[in-house]
């Protein structure tokens, strides 16, 4: 999953994909979208933190184990 905030426009959306379809959500949509309770819970918190910077993330999401994020870089952006 890839997220960020647009600060130019963008005239026309990449097509689908195996994966499934690119699409743009206001903040407050997103708390409504069926997506697991996982990336509400812990995703969206980093996103709400380091929304105007950059943030590498990796999740181990095997259901064998307890999810593990491990935070690779943050880069803070110039102010």
């Amino acid at each position: 999953m890839f997220l960020f905030e647009c600060h130019k426009p963008i005239h026309h959306l990449p097509p689908p994909i195996d994966e499934g379809q690119f699409a743009f959500f206001t903040r407050e949509e997103i708390d409504k979208l069926l997506i697991p309770q996982t990336d509400h819970a812990l995703l969206w918190p980093f996103y709400d933190q380091y929304h105007k910077d950059f943030v590498c993330m990796r999740a181990d999401c095997d259901p064998t184990k307890n999810l593990e994020i491990v935070v690779e870089e943050t880069l803070r952006a110039a102010t």
